[in-house]
């Protein structure tokens, strides 16, 4: 058993790389730029580039990419780069709602699941399971709607609010 769960736990520092590689090349690929988008349209071109510097976006993808691990692999999360905070500290200010709301669902959705599995069991291929199935279908597709419009508007209204990775004059 400790060898299955050393071999897992391995595995997933390669999901884990894995998961950071392909999020860090979509948010390169995302179009805008960051700089553009945090300083307005008015910023000179000297501002844009002071800023790109800044947030080491001049650098190429896989530095940055290999300095965004390295700070990971010490605790550091990075900055926001719309709020200029750590990301640690964006996390601990949406951990506590985002907790409730997913405690709420649950609870809803156990408190609705449980008896409508019930009741779909008891009568098996009869007009209340098939009703059932398809009302679970039905608001399961308009979840995911419901989730596509949220990420395609959060997405617009932010788009390159990720992370960024410290600066050299940061590490000191």
């Amino acid at each position: 058993m400790a060898r299955y769960a050393a071999k897992r736990l391995a595995w997933s520092v390669f999901v884990l790389l894995g998961v950071t590689l392909v999020i860090q090349t979509t948010m390169s690929l995302v179009p805008g730029d960051p700089a553009v988008i945090l300083l307005g349209e008015s910023a000179t071109a000297e501002q844009r580039a002071a800023l790109r510097a800044e947030l080491g976006l001049d650098r190429p993808f896989l530095a940055r990419y290999a300095a965004y691990i390295g700070d990971v692999s010490q605790g550091s999360l990075g900055r926001s780069y719309r709020n200029r905070r750590p990301v640690i500290d964006e996390i601990r200010d949406a951990l506590p709602p985002t907790l409730r709301l997913s405690l709420a669902a649950m609870i809803i959705t156990v408190a609705v699941g449980i008896p409508a599995g019930v009741a779909s069991a008891v009568r098996s291929g009869g007009m209340a399971d098939r009703l059932i199935s398809l009302l679970s279908l039905k608001l399961d597709v308009l979840r995911l709607i419901f989730n596509a419009v949220q990420i395609s508007l959060s997405t617009s209204t932010r788009r390159s609010g990720g992370m960024c990775s410290r600066t050299s004059s940061e590490k000191t």
